[in-house]
Order: structure tokens, then sequence, then C-alpha cells
């Protein structure tokens, strides 16, 4: 606002002016979450009277057991799709809030497990809707064990590179992306033309022993531990002939 002309102050969102000798008063209104999107922008939306419902649906595995924890997105429909809200399951599965008014798919990403199916919904203003379930595979893991040419614990960085497109792709629609984006310009296969990204980048402690959550597929693993240690397995590059791995559900 400082740069701004004086003669388009005014016309600047936000901005006020206080004439000789007035007062002005305003009113700030704090709303204070629970680590729930949907608790923030539920509030926010009340405040501002946007025309809302409240939407109530259930994460669950291919099993039909529930999922807790996991961070569901309300995606409006539309060119292109915007994520209005975010609701988390609890250890029962459910999830819900208010929603605006709207056509809504509802999905996001579960640690280790891949979307078998979203669920859909619309909003209409002060009604409640049951979207359903949000449906995840069982879970992939891999089990990590690291030691040094004398048989030792290490610690280590484990870069998984997907063999050919990722079975979770990254996108903002399900978390911010903006600084934490991995690789997605990778060449897997030397061809010249990319095809796969960086899953995960993750650190083994010095215990040399981590178990990471992966959705089921096919990858490439590589281990590294700094400049005076070779790479494993030792003809790997940055997406190149890492140990090739299949991760199964459950």
């Amino acid at each position: 606002l400082l740069l701004t002309p004086k003669n388009e102050f005014a016309g600047k969102a936000g901005a006020v002016t206080i004439g000789a000798g007035k007062t002005l008063v305003f009113s700030h209104a704090m709303v204070v979450g629970s680590g729930d999107l949907g608790t923030l922008t539920g509030p926010l939306w009340a405040a501002r009277k946007v025309a809302t419902g409240t939407v109530s649906g259930k994460v669950v595995d291919s099993e039909g057991k529930p999922i807790g924890g996991v961070r569901i997105s309300a995606i409006a429909a539309g060119k292109p799709e915007r994520t209005m809200t975010q609701f988390v399951s609890a250890d029962d599965g459910n999830f819900g809030g208010a929603v605006p008014v709207g056509s809504f798919r509802f999905a996001g990403d579960a640690p280790g497990r891949t979307l078998v199916s979203d669920a859909k919904g619309t909003v209409e203003a002060g009604k409640a809707a049951a979207i359903g379930s949000v449906v995840y595979s069982l879970p992939g893991l891999l089990d990590i064990k690291v030691v040094d040419g004398g048989g030792n614990p290490s610690p280590a960085k484990v870069t998984v590179v997907c063999d050919g497109p990722c079975a979770v792709p990254q996108t903002s629609l399900h978390r911010d992306i903006t600084f934490d984006k991995k690789p997605d310009n990778l060449d897997s296969d030397g061809d010249g033309k990319v095809d796969t990204a960086v899953f995960d980048i993750a650190f083994v402690p010095p215990s040399g022993l981590l178990q990471l959550p992966v959705p089921p597929g096919k990858y490439r693993v590589t281990l590294s531990r700094g400049p005076v240690y070779a790479l494993w397995p030792a003809q790997a590059g940055p997406a190149l002939n890492g140990f090739a791995v299949a991760v199964t559900a459950g």
C-alpha cells in the first residue's frame, strides 16, 4: 500500500481513510481449527454468509475396513477443478462438514495406498448430503535395512522412483505441492522422453531401519549417503538402474 499512488489508494481491497479528528473502529474475527481444514472454512463461510450445506462420508479400504487420518479434499466440479476445503477422517473412517453449494467429488492421498474409487455428491443450501465411501487399496510397505561395508547399521537417503507412471500422481487438489513437489521430469528408460517421477525421498535413521509406506506398484530404489560413500546399487543414477521392487497390496 505504501507504493500505491494516492489516486488509486481508495480502490484497494481493505484500504481505509481516516479523516482529521475522526475515529475508525473495526473488528477482527479469528478462527482456530483442530488440524482439519474443514474446522476453519466452515466458520469462515458462515461469517461471510456463503450458502453451504453439510456432507458426511466414510473412508474405507477395499475390504470395507475404516481408515483414519486420511485427508479428503472436497473438489468442486469445473474446468479446472478446484479444492474448496479438506476433511480428516476419524478413527472410524467418518469425515464431514460444511461445503459451499455445488457439485463435488471427494478424494485424497492415503499413505501407502492407491485410490480405488472417489465419492460424489451435490450440496444444497442448508441441507445434509450423505456421499457414501471413498475407497482405497490395502496398504503397501517397503522394509528397508541399511548396513555399511562392515555390516554395521548406517543412516542413508532413500530415493524411490516410479517404474513408469506413478500409481499416485502428485496433485495440488490433494495437498500443497508449491514447495515440496518432487521431481516429475524423469526419463526411466533412457529414450529421452519424460515418463516417470520421484515418488518419495526419505531418510533412514542411524538404526539403519525404515518402514516406508508406498502404494502398490513397481519402483526403482536407490540408497545414498554423502560423497564419500558409493551409491547402491553401484550403477544407479537419478532415475535409471535403481533396485527394482514390486510392492503388493497388503
